[in-house]
């Protein structure tokens, strides 16, 4: 295991306790593959503590934290990034509340990073204690021992059930990552609250476009993928969030679609200008740059946040936002 894995668990352990063992046999794990050759049809991967947490009492409220991490803080986009130490850190810092749910978008699974460590960000996000679905979005690499993808995942403090993950039905065979095995997809979970009571959590990640043409293209796309998901969340108490690639807030297609699906935006409240969940993006300057989202229908969400905190930026070229769901 190499120092930056070390630095870690050392990180996490502050507030979830990691047995070392464990770390070295999840970092050590091959990863095998979970989509068909043509990556039209994958499977969802799950994982849990070893020994179950001993029962709680049912909380009141979850945190939920939505946050893109580039392909495991090693995609490049960010302005300082160094993997998932210092992301992991900084989820387990004074800067982001203490949370109950995290909503991860461009996870990478089975992927050598520079150092040629391959790891599931997933995996080393929830330590040993917590509970995590991870779902493929594109394969990069395969062979019938290791599958290297980047894909959504949700990381829990309470178990997790009914896991599953889907492409979207609508894609833009013209836009960001065309070509690619794989598509557009959502990871979805019950999160059990309590011992009758559970809350569908979904991460997203929706299109996007790299040109003026594409760009209309992706913003009709990312409209038609939100509208499919809240069919697949059954009718109780549900959040969505993720990347959803849009700026537009309000008048966001993604947004308006789920509105008409009884989801409400958990951030609503704040000023438009104060938005921006890619500080770098050159399109931040106009206040055009809120990329990612919490919505909630069933249970309203509270206390929205969004790090612009210097220690937040450049980690990835997302920074992680939140809100309070009071159950």
């Amino acid at each position: 295991i190499n120092a930056e894995y070390m630095g870690i668990f050392e990180s996490v352990m502050v507030s979830r306790p990691v047995s070392l063992l464990l770390v070295l046999l999840a970092l050590s794990q091959a990863s095998p593959p979970l989509c068909t050759d043509d990556a039209k049809s994958c499977v969802v991967e799950t994982g849990g503590p070893a020994t179950p947490p001993p029962p709680t009492p049912p909380p009141s409220e979850l945190v939920v934290v939505a946050y893109n991490i580039d392909r495991n803080g090693h995609g490049g986009d960010g302005s300082r990034e160094g993997g998932l130490e210092p992301i992991a850190q900084l989820l387990n810092s004074s800067y982001v509340p203490t949370w109950d749910v995290l909503l991860l978008t461009e996870v990478t699974r089975g992927c050598p990073d520079p150092q040629g460590q391959v790891v599931n960000g997933a995996t080393v996000l929830a330590g040993a204690n917590f509970y995590w679905a991870y779902g493929v979005e594109y394969v990069l690499s395969s062979s019938p021992d290791n599958e290297c993808s980047i894909g959504n995942a949700i990381v829990s403090r309470y178990p997790l059930t009914n896991a599953a993950t889907a492409f979207f039905a609508a894609q833009c065979e013209e836009c960001m990552f065309s070509g690619r095995k794989g598509g557009r997809s959502y990871v979805h979970a019950a999160v059990q609250v309590g011992p009758a009571r559970d809350v569908t959590v979904t991460a997203a990640h929706l299109e996007s476009g790299k040109s003026v043409w594409d760009y209309a293209k992706a913003e009709l796309t990312r409209g038609r993928q939100a509208n499919e998901i809240p069919s697949n969340v059954g009718t109780g108490v549900a959040v969505i969030g993720g990347d959803f690639n849009d700026p537009l807030q309000d008048a966001s297609p993604p947004l308006v679609a789920l509105r008409l699906h009884g989801f409400v935006d958990a951030h609503s409240s704040l000023r438009p200008w104060d938005r921006d969940t890619c500080p770098d993006d050159p399109k931040a300057k106009y206040h055009l740059a809120c990329f990612d989202y919490l919505t909630s229908r069933g249970a309203s969400f509270g206390q929205p946040g969004i790090c612009h905190a210097p220690a937040c930026v450049g980690l990835s070229d997302h920074v992680p936002i939140w809100a309070t769901l009071h159950l």
